[in-house]
């Protein structure tokens, strides 16, 4: 997440994901980690079926952090295609 207020979301997350198997089961894997400088946020992700997902460019989510998101999630899973999206700056 991009501020640091929305960081700390982030860390709370992690951890009802990693302890709490309500909220993830054996094999899920995390495809963030707050710790990196690029930002993504939840909402500029969309999973459109079970090979494509669409991320939207945007003030918070930064082009490295699409292209890593990227490439870890098209190595690391059945997913085979990330689509861009650039997001209009106004509302």
């Amino acid at each position: 997440m991009h501020t640091r207020a929305r960081r700390r979301e982030s860390l709370f997350l992690k951890y009802l994901f990693e302890y709490n198997s309500d909220f993830a089961v054996d094999g899920d894997k995390l495809w963030y980690n707050l710790y990196d400088d690029y930002s993504i946020e939840g909402g500029d992700v969309l999973v459109l079926s079970n090979e494509v997902v669409a991320i939207g460019r945007s003030e918070r989510t930064t082009i490295a952090g699409i292209e890593k998101f990227a490439l870890d999630l098209l190595s690391g899973s059945d997913y085979k295609k990330v689509l861009v999206f650039d997001i209009p700056k106004s509302r």
